[in-house]
């Protein structure tokens, strides 16, 4: 196989739906929890060690804590969706931010990880929200979403009813562990306030991954979060009056210029 047929066969893979969510869920604390560690060795392997000799999860299964481990790792190192890389996401976690921030950044790395989960966001929790005067959404309302999918991803026919309502409940909880959802047992869906430490910091990496100011604000990424353009002028200007980029726009002409040298300066400087 040459180096085209295995680029051809990844991207297939990739966009394939698949029934990860349900088996460890949103994972936020145990994120916190492996991603802290990695940034205090440096070494994957030895975080994955040190987490199953001495249970640093509180998990009484070890195949909980290996499909936990297995789950962040896939989400934070196997992601190339011009997110910063791991070391750099494990930087941010442990910095002077608050806990909605840090499952707001979780929240980024997972979505880019999972096609099904990004394509029912797109799809059914995006537009719900956006035109729907009563936005609710249930379990019954994924299971009919997996089942409208089922011509163009023929491997959701293969899935039983049961996985199927398993994970419309993962689903549903994913999206209250993310803000997109009010808690249990409501179902009406929101779109959460986005806090700028975590617009400030992707912000950053998309300039810094060599998009122009203009690329980068208009970034698909953006659309995960439900930001309209008027919330980016908010979040923009609201860096601003913290010291950590200059802007200004007048008509189509934007300027707009990091004060640091890059995420990381940005991270230790700035947010301690």
């Amino acid at each position: 196989m040459n180096q085209k047929d295995i680029s051809s066969a990844r991207q297939i893979s990739s966009s394939r739906y698949k029934a990860n969510l349900q088996r460890v869920g949103s994972a936020i604390p145990e994120t916190i929890s492996l991603l802290s560690e990695y940034a205090r060795l440096g070494d994957w392997q030895l975080v994955r060690q040190r987490v199953i000799q001495e249970n640093l999860l509180k998990k009484h299964s070890s195949a909980t804590i290996n499909a936990i481990i297995q789950a962040v790792k896939s989400r934070f190192f196997s992601n190339n969706a011009q997110l910063p890389g791991a070391d750099i996401a494990a930087k941010f976690l442990m910095s002077n931010i608050s806990e909605i921030t840090k499952a707001q950044i979780i929240y980024i790395y997972l979505i880019n990880s999972d096609h099904l989960i990004k394509q029912t966001f797109l799809k059914l929790v995006k537009p719900t929200i956006e035109t729907s005067s009563n936005p609710i959404l249930t379990s019954q309302g994924v299971v009919a979403f997996l089942d409208g999918e089922v011509k163009a991803h023929p491997e959701l026919d293969r899935w039983s009813d049961y996985l199927k309502r398993r994970w419309a409940r993962g689903f549903l909880a994913f999206c209250r562990d993310f803000g997109f959802m009010k808690r249990a047992p409501s179902t009406e869906l929101t779109a959460p306030r986005i806090r700028v430490e975590t617009f400030t910091f992707l912000l950053f990496a998309l300039l810094q991954a060599g998009l122009s100011n203009m690329e980068a604000i208009g970034h698909d990424i953006w659309v995960l979060y439900l930001l309209r353009e008027e919330q980016k002028e908010n979040l923009l200007t609201e860096s601003q009056a913290r010291g950590w980029l200059y802007y200004a726009r007048a008509a189509e002409i934007m300027e707009l210029r990091p004060k640091y040298e890059s995420v990381e300066e940005w991270i230790e400087n700035a947010l301690g």
